[in-house]
């Protein structure tokens, strides 16, 4: 038995003899009406062994634990039997003849399909695949139906243009004969690798990703054929990541969003300022500017450096972090060779940072735009324009809430004020980022795959500034809503879902009344309205009685679902964080912000557990010996001390003392770098 060649499968078998015309060997082929004809030749089959197409072997990876074949559906595909042809020919005419038509897609079927799975084109749509691309959107399509359109605000690719950089647009011309994918698999092992998964892709079936995602929330794994279709649209797109993420719409660009009533419910209520800002979000995406060029040999340099440590210390809690950011339609994971042939995609470190100090399901993959190895290096939030981004504001929040608690005491001294909160869940992905920038967002994911990022990351320079704006709606809204009643009865299955301890109490800390705080009535005896506080997606709520306190929940909820879109957990993950909201106890003691409030006792405070943690801290690694201390050591520990701060006011007249001697360091530090070290001085030149 004789290895097939893959390379075999491009066309007709012709004896090496033979001075056969391409067209006339196309008349061999099933499919042969379909194709337009070019002056060529079919070159011998098995000219080159499969074994001598290059010196390096190619590693053929197994799916990792996170991508499992076994435990999802499979689509038959004609690839596998090695029956069909391996490489698209030339574009197709149309015939207008239907009998000829139905008799050529017979044939083809009787003798490449297999019985019972049709691999032609059915009544129920037609086939889509590398192989026959006339089904899927073309980019004028693309722009003229959708929102995101390209603008000259958003644009990233190489300065410098190489063989490499147009590969796939080659590739995805489908006018590379067998000599051709022969020649330019012998390159090195990677252009070896990039045929073998066109060759492999290239009669995928790509209509099952565009279908909408029942039951992605149960997603445990990535699924590998959804990755292959991915990959294989890349390809047809030449390695466009904008065009793949226009094409695929559905959440990865909030198709159900209803972004012209969302504008509508908020224009008179926010600023004019943050009006535009979301008008440009919702339509355009995020960040407001980036057009950035680089060389290709500097774009390498980022996937050549790979993540973090803590990254790729913890593959199994970072694959569960990629898979669900996948399922939610937040990233779009394909092949990394891809990226790597991409002129308009690049590498960002990504991170590990645990919570609490323990890498465990709760610890946060973050992306590493900023730390940089050497100063010629650049980041993407060194050349990120801010200028026009939205100013954050949430810094407030916290004071003012501890306003409106103080002026709801004094206007209700024997109430039993109770106390609630509610997360957004992931605020920060909502915004989108425009299209055309989701390959230079991108990040190796590990297992072989690149990533697109089509929801805003974790980590840029714009991230908090992209959300504020809807955040800032959110609160105004939520006075819009307060009386709002039917909303009580619109949400009851949510409030239905807390628990709730509002026994009063005998006795309660009174508050005196000031010229700054007068209390919650104006001088006509109306209640002055006060928004629910939002710090990034914290909601923070006091009401003096449940019946209150339901009525501002509900009016909470409305809010959250008119800027983030309706309850319909079949398209998308609710905006509320439900897995948070049913752990909550409504009553008069809640942990805010890390710091545990008590409005009987009308006090704040640090929490005993993290009291117990800076303790432990300051005994283990700073003990009263100690003479010196690395730059991290010392934030690490102002961070701590910081925090105490929160529920302590002295603490900050330590902090001060801390600062100087940090300060004081890096003096003394600089100063003995800079007589003892030639290649400090030549960088601190350089600034």
């Amino acid at each position: 038995n004789q290895t097939a060649d893959p390379l075999k499968v491009c066309g007709p078998s012709v004896n090496s003899s033979d001075e056969l015309r391409f067209d006339a060997a196309l008349t061999s082929l099933p499919n042969s009406s379909f194709l337009c004809a070019r002056q060529t030749r079919i070159p011998p089959p098995s000219a080159i062994p499969v074994g001598r197409l290059t010196s390096e072997p190619t590693r053929k990876a197994k799916p990792p634990p996170s991508i499992q074949r076994d435990a999802l559906p499979h689509r038959h595909d004609p690839q596998r039997t090695e029956k069909s042809c391996g490489v698209p020919m030339a574009a197709g005419i149309s015939i207008n003849n239907k009998a000829e038509k139905v008799a050529i897609l017979d044939d083809y079927q009787r003798k490449h399909g297999h019985e019972g799975v049709p691999i032609v084109t059915q009544s129920q749509g037609k086939q889509m695949t590398l192989f026959h691309p006339s089904s899927l959107p073309t980019q004028r399509t693309l722009v003229r139906d959708l929102p995101y359109k390209p603008t000259l605000n958003h644009s990233y690719r190489v300065s410098n243009l190489s063989f490499d950089s147009v590969a796939l647009p080659l590739l995805a011309s489908g006018m590379l004969d067998c000599n051709a994918l022969t020649a330019l698999r012998r390159v090195t092992s990677r252009h070896s690798e990039l045929v073998e998964l066109y060759l492999r892709l290239v009669h995928v079936e790509l209509s099952p990703i565009f279908n909408p995602r029942e039951g992605y929330a149960e997603q445990v794994h990535l699924d590998i054929d959804r990755i292959d279709m991915a990959s294989a649209l890349f390809i047809h797109y030449g390695g466009d990541p904008g065009k793949v993420v226009r094409a695929l719409n559905q959440e990865y660009l909030l198709s159900s969003l209803d972004r012209k009533g969302i504008l509508a419910r908020v224009k008179g209520l926010v600023s004019e300022d943050d009006y535009w800002r979301m008008q440009r979000i919702l339509f355009t995406g995020c960040p407001s500017h980036l057009v950035f060029e680089e060389t290709n040999e500097e774009r390498l340099q980022w996937f050549y450096k790979g993540n973090q440590k803590s990254y790729v210390q913890y593959p199994v809690i970072t694959r569960q972090a990629i898979n669900k950011e996948e399922r939610n339609s937040h990233v779009i994971p394909i092949s990394s060779i891809l990226a790597i042939f991409s002129p308009f995609c690049r590498h960002t470190p990504q991170g590990l940072v645990p919570k609490n100090g323990v890498y465990d399901a709760s610890a946060r993959v973050v992306w590493d735009g900023s730390t940089k190895f050497s100063p010629s290096e650049v980041t993407l939030n060194e050349v990120s324009d801010m200028s026009i981004e939205a100013p954050i504001t949430f810094g407030s929040v916290e004071s003012l809430f501890d306003r409106d608690l103080y002026n709801l005491r004094v206007s209700s001294p024997d109430a039993n004020i109770l106390l609630a909160t509610l997360d957004i869940k992931a605020c920060f992905r909502f915004p989108r980022i425009a299209p055309d920038l989701s390959g230079v967002f991108g990040f190796l994911s590990g297992d072989d795959l690149f990533c697109l990022a089509n929801a805003m990351v974790f980590g840029h320079a714009t991230s908090a500034q992209s959300w504020e704006p809807f955040r800032r709606a959110i609160e105004l809204l939520s006075v819009a809503f307060a009386d709002s009643h039917h909303l009580v009865h619109k949400h009851r299955q949510f409030l239905d879902m807390i628990s709730w301890d509002d026994h009063p109490s005998t006795t309660y800390v009174k508050a005196s009344p000031c010229e700054l705080n007068c209390g919650i009535y104006d001088s006509n005896g109306s209640i002055i309205p006060r928004p629910t506080r939002m710090y990034v997606d914290d909601a923070l709520l006091a009401a003096v009685n449940r019946a209150m306190m339901e009525l501002r929940l509900a009016a909470t909820i409305e809010a959250f679902f008119v800027i983030m879109g309706d309850h319909d957990e079949a398209r998308r993950q609710c905006a509320l964080a439900l897995d948070k909201w049913k752990k909550l106890i409504v009553g008069p003691r809640q942990i805010f912000l890390g710091l545990q409030y008590d409005t009987i006792r009308l006090t704040k405070g640090t929490t005993v557990e993290y009291r117990t943690g800076v303790i432990s801290l300051l005994d283990s690694a700073w003990p009263s010996s100690r003479t010196h201390f690395t730059a991290r050591e010392a934030q690490e520990l102002v961070g701590k001390i910081a925090r105490l701060a929160k529920g302590a006011r002295w603490v900050y007249h330590i902090l001060s003392h801390m600062y100087d001697q940090i300060a004081l360091a890096l003096s003394s530090n600089k100063k003995l770098l800079y007589s003892s070290s030639q290649q400090f001085r030549a960088l601190t030149s350089m600034i």
